[in-house]
């Protein structure tokens, strides 16, 4: 059997995440993976809808070590969970804030999770071939499609994109103005901090003072990983920003002179030579 590290660190006291109470090394992380992991419901699959990024992703990793399948659909609406309900009848909801469940059981993210962080001696391994993720299609022309993701295949994508961006060399802080849901989202926040060895901010930031903020919590060097949507109320609010080293926006649709705007507003160099068709390559 082939197994893949959950993480791609090599020490278990590089910083994994950044959060309101501070910085989470990688030992913090699996510890508190650990604890989550041993109070999952018995259900094979996890509709995880935690708006925190760091718990979001401990979600996600205590749901690979027990054997679950993490559901990310675009839309989180009733009709979503109900369709998703009848696919997969013994999904449950991870949460962490008010969220209308409908009838789907759930479980509320602790308020307090990990335990001992000294007992957490490795970083543990996934089947590569496990079905880590289901990535659903919008639903605007039909039932929403799932796409099966292997854990395998997730890594290859995270790391291609980490090795494309600069990042295997030189991580950077990633501040996220996207769902880590969403599938742009979770390959270039959740993965980059698993196999990028580049730590997120916790939060997700939508108005621009609350994106400052965030830039302003984490160190240089700084990766802001956003929309055109969210760039442009960025710069149009005038707001004094930190140095952003790199942008990296979705680009549906990125006008050019937005992109001008906001490389100029960011203060950071160029970096437009790439397109994603599935996989990262040059542009």
């Amino acid at each position: 059997m082939n197994l893949i590290p959950l993480l791609g660190h090599t020490s278990l006291d590089d910083i994994f995440a950044f959060c309101p109470s501070g910085m989470v090394r990688v030992r913090d992380f699996l510890a508190d993976v650990e604890a989550l992991a041993a109070i999952l419901p018995a259900g094979r699959h996890q509709l995880n809808v935690c708006q925190d990024r760091y718990r979001f992703t401990v979600g996600l990793a205590a749901g690979l070590l027990s054997g679950k399948t993490s559901l990310q659909p675009a839309s989180q609406s009733s009709e979503t969970l109900r369709q998703i309900k009848t696919a997969c009848p013994d999904v449950y909801c991870l949460c962490d804030s008010d969220f209308d469940n409908l009838d789907l059981p759930r479980l509320d993210f602790p308020e307090v999770v990990s335990v001992n962080t000294e007992k957490v001696a490795k970083i543990p391994t996934i089947p590569a071939d496990f079905e880590a993720v289901q990535l659903f299609t919008s639903g605007s022309t039909g039932t929403p499609v799932a796409h099966v993701k292997t854990w395998g295949l997730l890594v290859l994508n995270g790391r291609a994109e980490a090795q494309r961006l600069g990042l295997l060399e030189q991580p950077h802080s990633i501040v996220g103005t996207v769902p880590a849901q969403h599938s742009y989202g979770f390959e270039s926040t959740v993965l980059l901090a698993l196999h990028g060895n580049s730590p997120f901010w916790s939060g997700k930031p939508f108005y621009p003072q609350d994106i400052v903020s965030a830039l302003n919590a984490v160190p240089p060097p700084r990766l802001l990983v956003s929309t055109p949507f969210h760039l442009s109320a960025l710069i149009a609010a005038g707001l004094d920003l930190p140095a952003i080293d790199m942008l990296l926006s979705a680009t549906a649709p990125l006008s050019q002179q937005l992109a001008d705007a906001a490389e100029t507003c960011c203060k950071g160099p160029s970096f437009r030579d790439l397109r994603f068709d599935g996989k990262w390559s040059a542009g």
